[in-house]
């Protein structure tokens, strides 16, 4: 599984990957100055926005969820293999 996420503009989030009630992962993506106050939103994404996760066999939902109170991450191109 591959995807890019952001966290909300100086509100850096942790973002939790879970499928069947145990946990993947847990990811930290880097706040973005673009991803603030309503959309459209203007997003510079790097090669550290990218990340990859390996996926158990069978799994076929994927939960992502924020940790923390009021907090935003924006996950776009998600691509499983």
């Amino acid at each position: 599984l591959t995807f890019y996420a952001v966290s909300w503009k100086s509100k850096p989030a942790s973002l939790k990957l879970s499928a069947g009630g145990t946990e993947i992962t847990t990811i930290s993506p880097a706040a973005n100055d673009g991803a603030y106050d309503q959309p459209p939103y203007t997003i510079t994404v790097g090669d550290s926005d990218k990340f990859e996760v390996d996926i158990p066999e069978n799994v076929t939902e994927i939960l992502f969820e924020t940790t923390g109170s009021n907090k935003r991450v924006i996950i776009f191109n998600v691509v499983a293999e």
